[in-house]
């Protein structure tokens, strides 16, 4: 480790008390360890020894023209050999090329404006910049440490100024444990957030704005993540996409991203032409509780649009969903799994729909997974949906599907009115009566794929005009028939009901 200069070894020993312009640097008593304001006014012990690199010993100028990307890494040396904090005081630090924060390291800027100021910050205005002025400059961690307080603008040049984790011959590498707090990227020419196999980590009060590529992009088998007032806004792709396939040189490759979670935040301003707001693939448990995702008019594809062969868990109970009248404000595509239990493969409990053409359109097959939708309410938009494509498992739980008519009839039946449909409980529920024209016809017709029971049930019909005619048998086939019917015996099924799980 270097030579410290006074101020440094001052800062390290805890007796340097806060002035105008300091950072928030606070005496900490006779301990080594840095007390250093958050951008929420907060001032907190980040526990370690502090190494300032506008010091002597690194000599970053933070002008704004200065290119200080040599004087950082060195920093971040001197303080991974102690564990200690790398500290960025408010100012412009130009870099040209990625600066990567590994082991124990944090980094810990000044933050200056409250949560959501961004929106309007300049860089430089009082707070911690890193200016991204090269194609592969920005800040690499691979640290379990706590990143806080400061702003990765871009420059429009950058195109990954904030990367969580890296891939090594194309194989995610996972960095877990790291812990960000108040960090802002924007104008990058790529994506703001790139999170590569991270797991454990959590997000704090951050935001991506303007990008030319996602606001958040995560892949490569990430999981455990938390996002506390995630803020994204204008970005020119998708706002959230997990994609989850990142194959490389050793022919390994990550199948899902899992257990990830939002809490209270906004997924895009909405006034960026996008192509939509959030991007799924492969998606395992990942919810957005409270989480407001306010799309666009503008946008050119569906506001969520989840690709989910082999994925299920996507809850987004409470979200305020904004989209295009042309397209859905959930499109649903891919297979799930197509063995094992059925899953909740989509919660969509009161949801909000704005100016989508539908709510919810699925596209593909999801397998044995089913959906939960209850309390829906609708704003500017008309109440549609879910509406389906070819070979869809129908079954919609908790709110009440559109009537099926039965087709075809087996011979010897005349329907007066049978149908059935998927209630807002979740079970399948018959309306309506049918005649039977011969002696012999005990089957009537057959359930189509998504209303049929796991196994065989029988159903009391006790007004039913036929004395003979007690009961309706169903079976997991979804074939539908009653016993002895007689000429001109009649079952009524209104009322009849069955779950289907």
């Amino acid at each position: 480790m270097r030579d410290l200069s006074r101020r440094s070894f001052l800062v390290r020993s805890g007796t340097v008390v806060a002035a105008a312009g300091t950072g928030g640097l606070l005496v900490a008593g006779p301990a080594a360890a840095a007390n250093i304001t958050a951008c929420d006014g907060v001032i907190r012990d980040e526990g370690g020894e502090v190494f300032d690199i506008t010091m002597s010993d690194y000599g970053a100028a933070g002008d704004g023209t200065t290119d200080d990307t040599s004087a950082i890494p060195a920093a971040v040396s001197d303080a991974a050999a102690v564990g200690g904090v790398v500290f960025a005081p408010a100012g412009v630090y130009r870099i040209t090329s990625q600066i990567e924060f590994s082991g124990s390291v944090s980094l810990v800027g000044v933050g200056a404006k409250a949560k959501g100021d961004i929106a309007t910050q300049d860089p430089g205005s009082g707070n911690t910049v890193f200016l991204c002025d090269a194609a592969s400059a920005g800040i690499l961690v691979t640290s379990n440490g706590t990143f806080r307080d400061f702003e990765c603008d871009g420059n429009n040049t950058a195109t990954v100024p904030l990367q969580h984790g890296k891939l090594v011959s194309g194989v995610a590498q996972a960095t877990s444990g790291a812990t960000f707090v108040c960090v802002w990227v924007k104008n990058s020419a790529g994506n703001g957030f790139t999170v590569y196999g991270a797991q454990n980590s959590a997000y704090h009060d951050c935001r991506a704005r303007i990008n030319a590529g996602d606001g958040l992009y995560v892949d490569g088998g990430a999981g455990g993540l938390t996002f506390w007032h995630w803020e994204e806004s204008d970005n020119a792709h998708y706002g959230v996409h997990g994609d989850a396939q990142v194959s490389g040189g050793t022919g390994t490759y990550q199948t899902h991203t899992e257990d990830i979670h939002f809490f209270s935040g906004i997924c895009d301003g909405g006034s960026v032409n996008g192509i939509g707001k959030m991007k799924l693939r492969k998606a395992v448990n990942w919810s957005f509780p409270a989480l407001s995702l306010v799309g666009s008019s503008h946008m050119s594809g569906p506001t969520v649009d989840l690709d989910q062969t082999d994925g299920y868990g996507l809850d987004f109970s409470g979200c305020w969903i904004w989209g295009n009248s042309n397209y859905a404000g959930i499109q649903v595509g891919g297979t799930g799994p197509s063995t094992g239990t059925p899953r909740a493969f989509l919660v969509t409990n009161d949801i909000e729909w704005h100016n989508s053409g539908s709510s919810v359109t699925v596209t593909g097959a999801p397998g044995i997974n089913r959906f939960v939708a209850r309390g829906w309410m609708y704003e500017n938009a008309a109440p549609v949906g879910p509406s389906s494509g070819p070979a869809i498992d129908t079954m919609l739980e908790g709110r009440n599907g559109g009537w099926v008519t039965p087709n075809p009839w087996a011979p010897g039946w005349s329907s007066q009115g049978i149908k059935y449909r998927v209630n807002a409980d979740g079970a399948v529920e018959f309306t309506g009566a049918a005649t039977a024209s011969n002696l012999t016809a005990s089957q009537l017709f057959t359930l189509a794929a998504g209303y049929r029971p796991s196994a065989t049930v029988t159903l009391p019909a006790p007004h039913s005009a036929s004395g003979a005619i007690s009961y309706v048998t169903i079976t997991s086939a979804g074939v539908v028939s009653t016993p002895n019917p007689g000429l001109f015996g009649q079952v009524w099924m209104d009322g009849l009901s069955f779950p289907t799980r």
